[in-house]
């Protein structure tokens, strides 16, 4: 072809059998003799004939011979190699673009999930979403404009830090197991958190007796019959919970637009886990009937991080909290359990928490704690 009717220029045909052999394999093939491979190989070989003379060698001349040999192999290795723990994942990517049936199955739910939200959202954003509710129907497995668009919607509503369209897909088989509680973490997929919602949404009794809820944690009656509430649930008794947590210093942690939000979404979750580990209460982001007493509780009779100007001021439940977070969150295997502010969990939080100018002194607010953990799980 000439080069003027093709801009890239010649273009090699691709490789066929006919352009090598198996019985030139050998000499056609180019073998990397780089430095490290080399290097690594040529210790290998050394080791094996030292090893190899240590029968024959047993004057003490030739052993210390051997002796000094050794140790300088083993110190030029002795950092050269390592073992890395890895984590197999069976997961894959969907994005603009595909057409299979997980899209299709995806499409489905997010569907059900917004339709039902709707009336939830504020008047502009409902009535965009219905729009593109009805276009979503001519995709049908197409990852198209319509989509990408909603899932991005889904993701802003339930508090998914990650804010772009793509969707990673658990393995089948551990996808639609449900789970007694989820954690704000990084390790779960997109589909997963669908999943979950969706099961939740599909599955949502209607609370009738709100305004009786409502009165009666006011009025701090008994709250074991009150709906057991958790990431999935939405509407005016999330809203409550939500108000009752920015009364106890926790609506520094949510957004303008999440503070008067009627949605459970992560976030949510791991802020009433914290309120949850801070008060001594099972940390499991579900609002059940412990931890619905403790929120309609006076002031005086819970904990208000508002009010708690430095951490070892908390009490001893409090503190096994924050230790447990230190060796979870922030890999701080030095931190001991104990429920003591000691000096090592003192000083791991003054890492962790240090203001970045060295004008300010340090930070040992538990809402600067606090934050810590969000910002590091949103990262």
């Amino acid at each position: 072809m000439p080069l003027n009717q093709n801009s890239l220029g010649w273009l090699p045909d691709y490789p066929d059998q006919r352009d090598l052999k198996l019985s030139d394999l050998n000499k056609n093939i180019i073998k990397d003799q780089s430095q490290n491979s080399e290097y690594t190989a040529s210790q290998i070989l050394e080791l094996a004939e030292l090893i190899k003379k240590i029968v024959s060698n047993t004057d003490q001349k030739g052993k210390t011979s051997l002796d000094e040999r050794l140790e300088s192999i083993i110190q030029k290795n002795r950092d050269e190699i390592c073992f890395l723990t890895v984590q197999k994942e069976n997961k894959y990517f969907l994005y603009r673009g595909i057409k299979n049936a997980k899209v299709k199955e995806i499409q489905g739910k997010l569907f059900s999930i917004l339709d039902k939200c709707c009336s939830y959202l504020d008047p502009e954003s409902s009535t965009e979403i219905k729009k593109d509710l009805e276009k979503l129907k001519l995709e049908n497995g197409y990852f198209g404009e319509v989509t990408h668009k909603l899932i991005i919607k889904f993701k802003a509503i339930w508090e998914i830090p990650n804010k772009d369209s793509i969707l990673d897909v658990d393995d089948e088989t551990k996808a639609n197991q449900e789970e007694e509680f989820y954690q704000y973490d990084s390790k779960v997929t997109i589909y997963k958190v669908l999943n979950t919602i969706h099961n939740r949404i599909k599955n949502k009794k209607e609370i009738e007796n709100y305004e009786e809820i409502c009165r009666n944690c006011q009025e701090e009656k008994d709250t074991n019959d009150f709906p057991e509430i958790k990431i999935g649930d939405y509407g005016k008794i999330v809203n409550l919970i939500k108000n009752k947590l920015e009364e106890l210093g926790y609506g520094i942690f949510f957004s303008e637009d999440e503070k008067c939000s009627s949605f459970f979404g992560f976030k949510t979750d791991l802020i009433v886990e914290f309120f949850q580990g801070i008060n001594g209460l099972q940390a499991d982001g579900i609002v059940g009937p412990s931890t619905w007493r403790k929120l309609c509780q006076k002031n005086n009779k819970v904990i208000n991080i508002s009010q708690v100007n430095d951490i070892k001021n908390l009490k001893a439940f409090s503190i096994i909290y924050i230790q447990k977070r230190l060796r979870n969150d922030f890999r701080k295997e030095e931190i001991k359990i104990n429920g003591i502010f000691d000096e090592v969990t003192e000083k791991v939080i003054d890492e962790i928490t240090v203001s970045k100018s060295e004008e300010q002194s340090q930070l040992l607010t538990i809402q600067e704690f606090l934050r810590q953990i969000i910002e590091k799980a949103e990262d």
